[in-house]
């Protein structure tokens, strides 16, 4: 069975116009009910197995008008891995807020990536702050790689040279993942998130590389408008202002 099929009713509505007939030809003397489908393997974005790599390269931006009336922006990439071999089999999956999607996949001898057939990987109707991310395994996760990128980034920057970005929840709106850069090493920031009045306030350290990597931060149910997060160092403050609940999720 391709372990794509598996899940099919749940991604099929996802899939852009360009993959849609290649999934059908692929599924369509396959008939399994939908099941939930998790990695073999503990998720986590910044990892990379030594001796191989997964990069997303956008190619290209189209913007189309839907019966609707809606806008919104189809994505061109093409993924690239090392340390595969062109005759293993692999899978691709993607990882969307708790969901997970399995792909079977291929890398040919230049480390291009064929998904369903295709060397294009399509992506569609994509919220701000809302990010690819994704990994390339092989059976039993002996080897994998994981890569992520934002199409469309919600960020701000400081005069000293610190950062933030965030990651939004595509279910809710409503919790935001952020990362923080450009701090000294091992130094004390200052987090306070503000929303209608209310904040709450967390200090970490920044690691080595003076980040801190994730900072999630759960907004209340049947919040809406724009909320700001602001991060504070010995030598460089940022702050940033971001949509939540419903204006967070704009397709673009």
């Amino acid at each position: 069975m391709l372990p794509a099929c598996r899940n099919r009713n749940r991604i099929l509505h996802r899939l852009p116009t360009a993959l849609l007939f290649g999934w059908l030809n692929a599924c369509a003397t396959i008939q399994t009910p939908p099941e939930p489908v998790a990695p073999p393997f503990v998720w986590d974005a910044t990892f990379t197995m030594p001796g191989t790599s997964l990069t997303i390269v956008e190619r290209k931006r189209i913007r189309s008008t839907k019966r609707t009336g809606a806008v919104s922006t189809t994505i061109l990439y093409q993924l690239k891995a090392t340390g595969f071999s062109a005759d293993e089999p692999v899978s691709l999956w993607r990882k969307q807020g708790a969901v997970y999607d399995e792909l079977p996949a291929t890398v040919d001898a230049n480390g291009r990536i064929r998904t369903l057939g295709l060397e294009e990987f399509w992506i569609d109707d994509y919220v701000p702050g809302q990010a690819l991310d994704l990994a390339i395994a092989a059976p039993g996760a002996d080897k994998r790689a994981h890569a992520k990128t934002v199409p469309f980034p919600v960020y701000a920057r400081g005069k000293g040279g610190c950062s933030v970005s965030a990651e939004i929840d595509t279910d809710s709106g409503l919790l935001v993942v952020f990362s923080l850069k450009g701090f000294k090493p091992g130094e004390d920031v200052e987090t306070t998130s503000r929303h209608k009045g209310h904040s709450t306030s967390t200090s970490g350290k920044a690691s080595e590389r003076g980040e801190i990597p994730a900072l999630p931060v759960q907004l209340e149910q049947a919040s809406s408008g724009t909320a700001i997060l602001k991060a504070k160092g010995k030598k460089c403050t940022v702050s940033l202002t971001h949509p939540i609940g419903k204006e967070a999720l704009v397709v673009q």
